[in-house]
């Protein structure tokens, strides 16, 4: 079934803040970032995707400065009645974190279970918390000393005169010292290489990367980093989901400041493409009785996209990579949307649905086809 339109066919980042605390820690692949679906707010690792490990601030969403790399990331939140911003940045497997506030305030790091494939245990210690992952063992510490540590939780104060520290991570951990003077240089070195914007509409590529930056989650499922539209409608771990061309926009997008995310995106969405060669309007998700949509997909911008891609940040290899899937896709388009064979293509769906027909428009919420009615087989 169709809508009649008139659509014509057509490594791991290692920049730190200083080295690492043991030459031993480099060899493992450690993924550190915002990375957990429900903590937004939160700092997870990920080791050899085997082992995972969260602390998480309890912070909500917050669109602010996310170095790619890890270097520098600050999260300004509220707590009971206090202003608080959390400022971290990794060093080797390891990170450094402030916690500023500008009234006194107790602030709750909770010890949290990260990806369905990976098993935990937390136990308290006088000066945090450690655990351990498939064999992988981790730690954290505060400064000062927590005020109560358990197995699920570690409890410490700050206030506008005394900051909170933590450091947390694989190995060796950071000294306390000079995590002021990391955090700070890290911040302006971030600001300085970061894509921004002057003019009547503001530095709208800071915003466009504070977005994206902060919307990268992982996936122990597929081992990926990748932008998912959003954290609240995957609701757990794994079920981020990938939209059509929701994840080439982003792709393209991110690749101002991130083109490694920015490839993994479209990684992400092309590995739900079908036998048939269907690029799913969705992919990774638990909706409507399925993880993929199966019978339809989205506006066809993917080579668009990619291009651009490669324009800003070139990249013979991923080309080669992905080029085969788009032949195939446009292909599918061709075949499965042109009943007419006049060579104009048009929307539809394969349970013959209209809403389905629409979805594949990309326009969710137009009154553009009101009125319009499903034809062909």
């Amino acid at each position: 079934m169709r809508l009649h339109t008139g659509l014509r066919s057509t490594v791991l980042l290692g920049c730190c803040l200083g080295s690492s605390p043991t030459g031993a820690a480099l060899r493992r692949n450690v993924l550190i970032g915002n990375y957990l679906t429900t903590c937004p707010g939160g700092i997870a690792f990920v080791v050899d995707d085997k082992a995972g490990f969260v602390v998480d601030t309890g912070a909500p969403y917050a669109a602010s400065a996310a170095a790619p790399d890890g270097s520098y990331h600050t999260v300004p939140f509220d707590r009971d009645g206090a202003k608080v911003v959390l400022d971290w940045g990794r060093v080797g497997d390891c990170v450094v974190a402030r916690l500023a506030s500008d009234k006194p305030v107790r602030i709750v790091l909770k010890l949290t279970q990260s990806w369905p494939d990976f098993t935990t245990t937390y136990a308290a210690t006088p000066d945090g918390a450690k655990a351990t992952s498939a064999g992988v063992e981790w730690s954290l510490s505060t400064s000062p000393r927590p005020v109560a540590s358990s197995a699920t939780e570690v409890t410490l104060d700050c206030s506008s005169s005394h900051p909170g520290y933590f450091v947390a991570g694989i190995g060796k951990l950071p000294s306390f010292a000079g995590i002021d003077s990391r955090l700070d240089a890290a911040g302006t070195k971030y600001e300085a290489r970061r894509p921004k914007a002057s003019g009547d509409w503001g530095d709208f590529l800071g915003a466009i990367a504070d977005n994206l930056n902060n919307s990268r989650l992982y996936s122990s499922d597929n081992h990926l980093v990748a932008h998912s539209v959003s954290r609240g409608w995957a609701g757990t771990p794994n079920t981020a989901p990938y939209f059509c061309w929701d994840s080439f926009f982003n792709g393209n997008l991110a690749c101002l400041d991130d083109p490694k995310t920015a490839r993994d995106t479209v990684r992400a969405i092309l590995s739900c493409q079908t036998a048939e060669g269907l690029v799913p309007n969705f992919g990774h998700w638990n909706f409507d009785g399925g993880r993929v949509s199966t019978d339809r997909s989205q506006p066809p911008v993917g080579t668009m996209c990619v291009w651009r891609m490669h324009q800003r940040w070139p990249d013979v290899a991923f080309l080669r990579e992905v080029y085969p899937k788009f032949v195939t896709w446009h292909r599918w388009w061709a075949k499965a949307r042109d009943g007419n064979h006049n060579g104009l293509l048009e929307w539809g769906s394969a349970t013959g649905q209209l809403q389905g027909a629409k979805w594949e428009t990309g326009w969710d919420d137009t009154v553009h086809f009101e009125g319009a009615k499903m034809v062909g087989p």
